[in-house]
């Protein structure tokens, strides 16, 4: 699980770099978690940025708690974990749907203006 984390946070980074031709890449590299999270956080899901103690549960279950209290805060790992991809998944879907929108208006307004 810290590893979806983990790789929101870098698909979040690569977006920034990409939109961001003045972000500041060394920065983030040597950033903890918790600054990288800020530095891309428009790219994120806000359930993420508003959760972001999540990784610290994730973490210190790698580190420091043996496996029945891994266990005991898997459910709730689990969930913010799905709340953040089901945020991901629907803003997607939000963007396909305004994509064919858009592309239906054009055809529909191109159709009307040229009869």
């Amino acid at each position: 699980m810290r590893r979806v984390f983990e790789n929101l946070i870098e698909e979040a980074h690569a977006s920034v770099q990409g939109a961001n031709k003045g972000f500041l890449n060394e920065d983030y590299l040597r950033a903890r978690m918790d600054d990288k999270i800020q530095m891309v956080k428009d790219y994120l899901p806000d359930f993420l940025v508003e959760n972001r103690s999540l990784y610290a549960i994730l973490s210190k279950g790698i580190h420091d708690l043996s496996e029945n209290e891994c266990l005991q805060y898997f459910e709730t790992v689990k969930i913010g974990i799905e709340q953040i991809l089901d945020e991901k998944i629907i803003k997607k879907e939000k963007a396909d749907k305004a994509l064919k929108a858009r592309e239906a208006i054009q055809k529909a307004h191109s159709k009307l203006t040229n009869s």
